[in-house]
This record gives structure tokens, sequence and C-alpha cells, in this order.
């Protein structure tokens, strides 16, 4: 199985923020596919999830 690689980088006092590096492959893929599934049509229930709910099987 494929795993994903998430990096955060803090930008500094200077550029206050954090840049998100994702590795793009067929996992992260499938992830950010199901949130966005998940956002489609969502009535404003359970705004709070388990992200388990929404990894691929």
């Amino acid at each position: 199985m494929a795993t994903a690689s998430i990096f955060f980088l803090d930008t500094g006092e200077d550029a206050p923020g954090v840049i998100e590096l994702v590795q793009d492959n067929e996992v992260t893929r499938g992830i950010f596919t199901s949130v966005w599934r998940a956002s489609v049509d969502w009535d404003g229930s359970r705004p709070v999830r388990d992200f388990a709910e929404l990894l691929p099987v």
C-alpha cells in the first residue's frame, strides 16, 4: 500500500503562515477526492467528523 507524505513549513515571522506540501500520488488523490465528495450537497450537519470516515476503503 502506498503512503502519503505531507510536510508543513513554517514561513517565519516575516511571512506568517504555513506552506503545506503534499505528495501527489494515488493515496493523497483519494483522500482529497473523498473530502470533496463529502462536501458536495453538504447540509451543514455533523461539521466535526472522524477523518477515518473520509479515507478511501
